[in-house]
Formats: structure tokens, sequence, C-alpha cells
């Protein structure tokens, strides 16, 4: 006897071949579109920490503050982009910068802001040629939280950026070098760590690690 719903049968399995194929291609095509756009972003915050990698030394901070007879030339900023962090350091023993003075911190760059990893704290920059600000805005109702700093960048800087590696262990002995950079060492091997090659044996001007 015929079976009068087999034609319906075949219909629907038809039909739902059809929507089976239709909901892979969509699903691929989302998934393809959201790798692109993860990409996309991942090469664009790459290439804006890559432009950001270098010593950078402080010229100028704005803020609803005074500041007396201060040499602000005196801090520099340095940015790895292979290690993802940045240092503030100081010659005279009066650090101003947005970290604290010789602590390594690991951020995050994109859209043109910076991150910091360790406090969460965040910060919008623009970079003008050889010239970097960095402006930090906790609360925008409160007018005296907004603070500003201007860098320009070393141009003469005697690091090699891709030898910065602070994963590298080193002994704890103490035999001071003078880096490159005009800060001294706790051995030739700390300084090496930083991508610095030795000047001479001895102490110099900044700060020893």
């Amino acid at each position: 006897m015929w079976d009068f719903r087999l034609p319906f049968r075949y219909i629907s399995m038809s039909i739902m071949n059809v929507l089976n194929k239709l909901l892979k291609g969509v699903l691929i095509l989302v998934f393809t579109t959201s790798l692109s756009s993860c990409l996309k972003e991942n090469n664009l915050s790459n290439s804006q920490i890559d432009e950001l990698e270098g010593r950078w030394q402080l010229q100028q901070v704005s803020c609803f503050c005074y500041f007396e007879d201060y040499d602000f030339t005196v801090n520099e900023l340095w940015i790895s982009a292979k290690s993802s962090v940045i240092l503030s350091r100081n010659q005279n023993g009066q650090p101003l910068g947005i970290t604290d003075n010789e602590i390594v911190i690991p951020i995050r760059v994109r859209n043109s802001e910076l991150t910091d990893l360790i406090s969460n704290r965040s910060y919008t920059f623009d970079l003008d040629g050889d010239v970097l600000n960095i402006h930090y805005i906790d609360n925008p109702q409160i007018a005296d939280d907004e603070i500003s700093y201007s860098y320009r960048r070393i141009t003469e800087d005697c690091i090699v950026w891709d030898e910065f590696n602070l994963e590298l262990a080193c002994p704890e002995i103490y035999r001071p070098v003078c880096g490159c950079d005009g800060f001294s060492y706790s051995n030739a091997c700390e300084a090496s760590r930083f991508g610095v090659s030795v000047d001479y044996e001895g102490t110099c001007s900044g700060s020893i690690f």
C-alpha cells in the first residue's frame, strides 16, 4: 500500500538539510567576522604599542597643582613593546611620573588608551611625532583630578629594545656598573636585562637595581 506520507517526509528532510547548511554557513560567517575583527584589533593594538616603544623624557606636567623650581626632565618613561611593560625612572631622588619609580608595570594598549594592569588605572594618549601626551582623568565631575604628562622621545637611545628581557635571571652580586643610559645597575647582568650596555664599572647617577 502506498504511504502518502513518504513525499512529505522526503520534502521535510530536504528542507532540514537546506536549513542545516544555511545554519553552518551563518556560523562560519559569524566566526570568520569575529576572528577578523579580533585580529584587526590586535594588529591595531600591537601597532600602537610599537609606536610607543622607547625612552621618553618628561617635559611638562599640567594639573591643578604647583611645582616650584622642579626639573621635569630628570624623569623618564620607558616603554617596551616586546614585554608590554612601562617603567618610570628618575635621576634626582624626587620622582614624578604616571607610575611609581623603578617599578615595572605590565600594560595594555588599545584604542589610544594605556591601562596599568596592576592598578587598573587607564590613561588616554596622543602621539605627535616625538611628543607623547598622556592624560589621566579619574572623575570628569572633579576638575582637580585631571593631570597630563608631556614627554619627548629620547632619540639618541643606546638601549637595544629587542634584548629587553626582564625574565632573565641574574646573580645577586653587587658589582655596580654604569649603563650607557646614565643609570647604575648592581651588575652587568642587571643592565643586560634592560637591553643596556655597560659604559664602565662603578656607579653613575641614577637608581641602582
